[in-house]
């Protein structure tokens, strides 16, 4: 899935069965926004993406729920995961995530 950074594919392994892996993948690699067209924006979707996973909490059905929230406005998304802020990075590693650099 090469619009899906290897820091969301390790959260995708970590936090969801394997038979459920698949469709979140291809979930994630699925939406529109935000667009990664540039190397910081492909950090910033992972970002999104991340919000996502988190939200989710290992559940299928609330991950697609909220890819297609975000597709509505993915800033929303990001203030629902606590990740608005420039400290975003850390609040994913305090929540166990790896953040993307």
């Amino acid at each position: 899935m090469s619009d899906v950074r290897a820091e969301v594919v390790h959260e995708v392994r970590q936090r969801f069965s394997a038979d459920a892996q698949p469709h979140v993948l291809r979930a994630l690699s699925s939406m529109s926004e935000p667009p990664a067209t540039s190397p910081d924006r492909s950090r910033e979707r992972a970002r999104v993406q991340l919000a996502i996973i988190k939200l989710a909490g290992g559940d299928l059905g609330r991950l697609l729920a909220h890819v297609k929230a975000s597709q509505i406005d993915w800033r929303d998304t990001l203030c629902a995961a606590g990740l608005e802020t420039a400290g975003w990075r850390q609040v994913l590693r305090d929540a166990g995530f790896r953040a993307p650099e």
